[in-house]
């Protein structure tokens, strides 16, 4: 019975841990301008109220006055409304700006009530039938004073409003901390993501907030979760997946290469042509550059010339030059970093070729000399004999995925643009899925990428570092679509 217990409380935290796990906690900072529903306008107001004060009649010998109230009532009753006429005033103020938050602040508006209110004036009048005396108390308000003291505090209105603002603050921010696989996908799946907003986001709280009075905003400050799973569905719908594992193992052997010289050599060919004689015009170019005291100019011209050609008949043979290239190898550091770490983020157990031939690998083959093959080849492939004996390995390791391609920097030039050096890599990669007796291609791509530097060695790592970030993109893009994970 203990036994059981304990065993429904294991799969219980299990559970637990495991939805904590799908869900990212994000925190987003943003700014709403605020405003009073009733504005304060700069400088003074005037505000004016009415006191209604009852009184006896003095009766007695009054000569025709007995019911109005005796002097010194009269002078008592004016006294004490003249005293507490500023707070009167300024209550009256309040009276007519009921959503600001000056109420909140009343203690220290009090402590300056004879700044926020000054220039008063109290006049009076009886009404006899009624044996009152009615007391106009009028003044001024010093606006900007009121603003200094009370500031602004948010309503429950304006919290309601933050909290639907931050479900979009909080989506844009989680969107913004995606790997680059992912946000090439979002926008084609915008749509559908904002419009469950609601679903992808739970838990939502008001951390804080800042009243910045001098700009007229409050900063508040946002905690949420983002529901990963749904996220991954709605990004990935299963209408454009097909159903594979998760967290399948993925080897790769991407090589960057560097074009070191170029060996030209004659090749004899045959030809036969007949010309006829005749003319015509033929265009031409005239590229010149000279210096002027500003700097170099450049410019273009054309004209077109007319040439007469004889009629000959030539048949025989002549030699064209052909060129191969010479490759070294790049900086196979920044490929491996920036492809594990796209790949890790995306769900997949990256392992490196170098164990998989050490572990599963047959004797004759190293990755020492593979990977000396693919440089030295003008293909940037491996021969079948090596390529046999891969998949023997990673099937005996069970590694299901396995990429290889070559990033070749073929291209290294000075750039006018920035005075910098610019250097041209093409990209090449097949991945291919080898669970099965038959490999079958699951992602490929072919692209040219380019990189910028001030020195030759910074423009191959930049054109590098770019090709490996975009390579990654672009094969998770694809074998997402499939359902692989």
């Amino acid at each position: 019975m203990i036994f059981r217990i304990f065993r429904v409380f294991s799969i219980v935290l299990l559970l637990i841990f495991a939805a904590q796990s799908y869900a990212a906690t994000v925190r987003v900072n943003f700014e709403v301008p605020y405003s009073t529903k009733t504005e304060r306008a700069e400088g003074n107001s005037t505000v004016k109220t009415v006191v209604e004060v009852p009184y006896k009649p003095q009766g007695g010998f009054c000569l025709g006055a007995c019911d109005h109230p005796s002097k010194d009532d009269l002078k008592a009753k004016t006294d004490k409304v003249t005293s507490g006429s500023n707070l009167t005033l300024w209550r009256a103020y309040l009276a007519k700006m009921p959503s600001s938050n000056i109420s909140q602040k009343e203690t220290e508006a009090r402590k300056r009530i004879d700044d926020l209110v000054f220039d008063i004036s109290v006049e009076h009048e009886l009404v006899i039938a009624d044996k009152m005396i009615v007391f106009t108390l009028r003044g001024k308000i010093n606006n900007n004073l009121v603003d200094q003291i009370s500031g602004y505090e948010p309503s429950e209105e304006d919290l309601s409003k933050a909290r639907f603002l931050a479900e979009q603050k909080i989506l844009d921010k989680y969107i913004s901390k995606l790997d680059s696989s992912k946000t090439s996908q979002v926008e084609k799946q915008k749509n559908n993501i904002y419009k469950r907003v609601g679903d992808l986001i739970s838990e939502l709280s008001v951390r804080g907030h800042r009243v910045i009075s001098d700009r007229k905003v409050v900063e508040y400050a946002i905690k949420a979760s983002v529901n990963d799973n749904l996220f991954s569905e709605l990004l990935f719908p299963s209408s454009e997946q097909s159903a594979t594992g998760e967290g399948s193992l993925f080897g790769f052997l991407i090589l960057p290469r560097v074009q070191s010289h170029i060996l030209t050599y004659d090749a004899t060919i045959k030809k036969r042509g007949e010309e006829a004689e005749g003319s015509t015009n033929e265009a031409q170019n005239n590229e010149s550059m000279t210096e002027s005291d500003s700097g170099i100019e450049e410019y273009e011209s054309s004209a077109s010339k007319k040439r007469r050609v004889a009629s000959t008949t030539k048949s025989g043979s002549s030699k064209q030059q052909m060129q191969t290239s010479s490759w070294r190898l790049g900086n196979v550091q920044t490929v491996d970093a920036q492809i594990n770490r796209y790949l890790t983020d995306s769900g997949f157990e990256t392992v490196e070729f170098n164990d998989i031939v050490s572990e599963c690998g047959a004797e004759e083959l190293s990755a020492e000399g593979v990977r000396d093959v693919v440089v030295s080849s003008q293909s940037g492939t491996y021969p079948k004999k090596y390529a046999r004996m891969i998949k023997s390995a990673l099937r005996e390791c069970e590694v299901d995925y396995f990429g290889q391609g070559v990033m070749d920097v073929h291209s290294i030039k000075a750039d006018r643009g920035t005075g910098g050096v610019s250097a041209q890599v093409k990209v090449q990669i097949t991945v291919k899925n080898y669970a099965k007796r038959m490999p079958r291609k699951v992602a490929s791509m072919s692209k040219n990428f380019d990189g910028l530097g001030m020195s030759q060695d910074a423009a191959i790592d930049a054109a590098i570092e770019k090709a490996s970030k975009h390579v990654v993109d672009i094969i998770l893009t694809q074998i997402r679509k499939k359902g692989i994970r």
